[in-house]
């Protein structure tokens, strides 16, 4: 699967996934954030239904430290979209060494990037380990990703 940008490919099916609805337009390979409301499901799982979970593009500055997955199709706000956890994807990247065990969405509005986590503090965020290194900002690397 590649999304509008060409900056995602999907390598392998994921394992993990989860269906939520979105509370805006949403393009496949988009790194999703958690955006909904607290108290939605009561005591019983009876009362969970799939649209307890909404999700939004993870498109500003602090989203970084709140992306569950990728979005593996693209759809129209309050559409439902499948959220993969896990899986091989090429993403955009900036410089980053092969083996990087800590890669993190980006924090500079390009929710499509990957950043190596800056320090051991940011290991709360990592969303995968970057299996190809690239040479430059805006490169592709293969990530294992993992949220």
């Amino acid at each position: 699967m590649t999304d509008e940008t060409g900056t995602y490919i999907a390598l392998s099916e994921p394992t993990r996934t989860f269906t939520a609805q979105a509370t805006e337009a949403i393009l496949a390979g988009s790194m999703v954030k958690a955006s909904g409301s607290d108290d939605v499901v009561s005591a019983t799982q009876a009362s969970y239904a799939t649209s307890d979970i909404k999700v939004a593009e993870a498109d500003a500055a602090a989203d970084y430290a709140y992306v569950v997955g990728v979005a593996q199709e693209t759809c129209a706000s309050s559409g439902y979209v499948s959220i993969a956890q896990d899986g091989l994807i090429v993403r955009q990247a900036v410089a980053i060494t092969p083996g990087s065990p800590c890669m993190q969405a980006s924090a500079d509005y390009k929710n499509y990037t990957v950043n190596p986590c800056i320090t051991t503090t940011a290991a709360p965020y990592k969303i995968g380990t970057a299996l190809t290194g690239t040479s430059a900002d805006d490169k592709y690397a293969i990530i294992s990703l993992n949220v």
